[in-house]
């Protein structure tokens, strides 16, 4: 999630406190605080989340720019539905992450060129066909920002990613990840095996960096599919 930043979502999960079992079919009975920062909790303006496509007993929340503006968010959902449980998906999210580690999770337009070439990857973002070097240049800016946000939300949603310096081998993982954004940004249907073996090897190197974390010991704080014990 950007910091101070409009069209974000905040997902949370719904379930049966015995049972565990998803709770779908409910989001009117959903509300939920946030607080960020050292400020107190306040109630989010969106009072009634959306069901999500993505399983059962996911919602989703928007956020509005203000609700954003600050380094560390924690969100509070709750219901009137009996015996159900809500959590966020995370519950917690340093928005000033990507700047944090800065000096593993920055990519540069040299990395992208030194991976897969800079005619590729200007010509990829070239949508218009015109040649046009501020418009290519914003493309391919967007997009390092996009993924980079994405591929950091993927790693906050399973540890506090706060307190580290860097992490090993993630620019790799977020290039070959930009190269691919850009190149399906086109819109045209192909069949690319050095594009789709980019892809693999980027998903692989990530739960490859996942699976390292845990065995570190680093604390999770969340992940899409919750596991939470409730006394």
């Amino acid at each position: 999630m950007r910091k101070n930043s409009s069209g974000q979502f905040w997902e949370v999960y719904a379930f049966d406190k015995d049972t565990r079992d998803p709770v779908s079919n409910i989001k009117e009975t959903i509300t939920a605080k946030i607080r960020i920062d050292d400020s107190p909790q306040q109630d989010l303006d969106d009072t009634e989340p959306d069901d999500q496509n993505t399983g059962p007993g996911f919602y989703m929340f928007d956020m509005l720019q203000e609700e954003t503006d600050g380094d560390q968010l924690w969100i509070y959902p709750a219901t009137t539905h009996p015996n159900t449980i809500v959590i966020g998906v995370p519950g917690y999210v340093a928005t000033s992450l990507a700047e944090h580690v800065q000096g593993s999770g920055a990519v540069s337009f040299q990395s992208l060129y030194s991976m897969f070439g800079q005619d590729n990857i200007r010509r990829w973002a070239d949508l218009d066909n015109d040649e046009d070097d501020v418009k290519i240049d914003a493309r391919i800016t967007d997009a390092i920002s996009d993924v980079t946000d994405e591929v950091y939300d993927e790693l906050r949603g399973h540890f506090d990613l706060t307190n580290i310096d860097g992490i090993t081998g993630i620019r790799r993982v977020i290039t070959r990840l930009i190269g691919v954004d850009l190149y399906t940004r086109r819109g045209i249907e192909d069949n690319n095996d050095a594009i789709s073996s980019h892809r693999d090897v980027a998903n692989k190197q990530l739960q490859r960096i996942i699976t390292d974390l845990a065995r570190t010991g680093q604390t999770r704080v969340g992940s899409r599919v919750p596991g939470v014990i409730i006394d």
